[in-house]
């Protein structure tokens, strides 16, 4: 009976463990991800507002995670496909400890594609990029 128990602490260490490495590996999660596409201006139907949106998580409960963003297209055949650039984004997101927020970035572009558009794109993946913890905060 000894031995059982013993065992079953040194699985429970080795899972413990492994949950601890993959939220500092990863501390933040993205929930959903998702791009509007409008056209602000009737009179101008070649320029459109694309507005990148995440959800996210900080999985860590003790520290600030600031991070970027990378948003990739992913269905081809959507029909407003060549609309959405891949985007990069160049601002520093900041995530308090355990919060989940909604975070967005608004672009405006140029396109060919004269439609008059208000539609929601969910054809996109994002990718946290450049992540950095802050200071630590035990209580």
């Amino acid at each position: 009976m000894g031995k059982v128990n013993k065992y079953y602490r040194y699985i429970l260490r080795a899972l413990l463990l492994i949950f601890v490495v993959s939220i500092i590996i990863s501390p933040v999660k993205i929930l959903d991800a998702d791009v509007r596409i409008s056209t602000p201006n009737v009179n101008a139907p070649e320029k459109k507002t694309i507005e990148y949106r995440i959800r996210a998580i900080n999985m860590l409960p003790v520290a600030s995670v600031n991070f970027k963003v990378q948003f990739t297209k992913t269905n081809p055949e959507h029909p407003y496909y060549n609309i959405v650039p891949d985007y990069n984004s160049d601002t520093d997101y900041t995530l308090e400890p355990g919060k989940i927020k909604t975070l967005s970035h608004t672009v405006d572009v140029i396109t060919d594609d004269d439609r008059l558009v208000n539609s929601l794109f969910q054809s996109i993946k994002a990718k946290v990029n450049d992540k950095k913890i802050e200071e630590w905060r035990f209580k």
